[in-house]
């Protein structure tokens, strides 16, 4: 397994972080095909947003292997949805945004 653990830190806790990356902001046909993609096909395992302080939020996101991390990663739908949005919304609120762990992980469930 692949996992990734990305680190927002607002400047100001009355500044919203980003919520592209919430699946209810999606429309329905990026749901769909986020849903088919990487859901249904095992590629994300799992993806977990954590408040760490009122200013500092965590997303962890275990992938099945590094590729699949990096098709999603190169995906246009994916870029257009999620990333472009994202860092338009964190730079111009100067949020900011850093992988701080990415790392092949054992994967337990098999033993």
């Amino acid at each position: 397994m692949w996992k990734i653990v990305r680190r927002e830190v607002r400047p100001d806790s009355t500044i919203e972080f980003t919520s592209s990356s919430v699946p209810n902001q999606w429309t329905d046909e990026f749901k769909r095909y986020f849903n088919q993609t990487y859901e249904k096909t095992g590629k994300l395992i799992s993806s977990e947003k954590t408040m760490i302080d009122e200013f500092t939020r965590e997303t962890v996101m275990l992938w099945d292997c590094v590729e699949s991390m990096q098709e999603f990663m190169s995906d246009p739908q994916v870029w257009e949805n999620i990333v472009k949005s994202n860092k338009d919304y964190n730079n111009f609120n100067k949020i900011k945004n850093d992988i701080i762990f990415a790392e092949n992980v054992p994967d337990i469930s098999d033993k």
